[in-house]
């Protein structure tokens, strides 16, 4: 998906009045999805709503982005506010777009839309700089390892959406990889570490799903070793 042309297109055209300029993001989805730049060229993706659909929401926002729902308007928007974030905005835009390209009930396709702003909500924000303990690097690094490694087993874009989706250590979840039929939870140590270290029981708890895996990642520390910048680029 183009999401640049539709940017351009949006950017050289004339704005009049306070309103919104606005461009279809795609001619296939059934819901109407469309990109749109106001006069400050902030960037928003709205999704228009049936008159007798009400979405339970109001607002969700944080410093950099917000979502609201207009009454009058019938629509759900989503507004960029820092520019600085215009390509992780692109990235939720597609994550959107395949939640509910091929949805056709608007309230699946509004709660899906809301549930994943909810999950990109935190990206958007500015943290403050701070050092990270070394178990802590270790513990994202292992978790990035096998997403990578989840990743290269499937060849398919769904199966593929299906393992980034599984990847829930980010939001503070119990386990770290949560399927629909098993749960795994990653454990990274140094090799010259003979054990690991269990933060509570209910890492311990399979949960909704049947079988609980432990994996453990074994690393060892090199100069010329992969960092978390190229587990994430790969």
């Amino acid at each position: 998906m183009n999401l640049s042309s539709k940017w351009a297109q949006l950017d050289s055209a004339i704005l009049d009045g306070k309103g919104l300029k606005t461009i279809r993001l795609s001619e296939l989805c059934i819901l109407e999805l469309f990109l749109a730049i106001d006069k400050d060229k902030c960037r928003y993706l709205i999704l228009h709503l049936p008159d007798n659909f009400q979405p339970s929401i109001e607002i969700l926002e944080n410093e950099n982005i917000v979502l609201t729902y207009s009454r009058a308007q019938q629509l759900i928007a989503i507004k960029l506010i820092d520019i600085e974030f215009d390509d992780l905005f692109d990235d939720l835009i597609v994550s959107m777009f395949n939640a509910i390209s091929k949805e056709s009930s608007i309230e699946i396709a509004s709660k899906r839309m809301i549930e994943n702003f909810v999950k990109w909500n935190q990206f958007f924000r500015k943290l403050e700089k701070k050092v990270y303990s070394e178990k802590t690097i270790l513990g994202i690094w292992g978790e990035l390892f096998i997403l990578k490694k989840l990743v290269e087993k499937n060849s398919k874009a769904i199966e593929v959406d299906r393992v980034l989706e599984a990847w829930t250590g980010p939001f503070d979840s119990v386990h770290d990889f949560t399927f629909s039929d098993i749960s795994i939870e990653v454990k990274s140590k140094l090799s010259t570490q003979n054990s690991i270290n269990i933060a509570s029981e209910f890492q311990l708890d399979s949960g909704a799903v049947e079988n609980l895996e432990l994996c453990i990642v074994n690393v060892e520390k090199d100069v010329n070793g992969l960092t978390i910048e190229d587990l994430y680029s790969k």
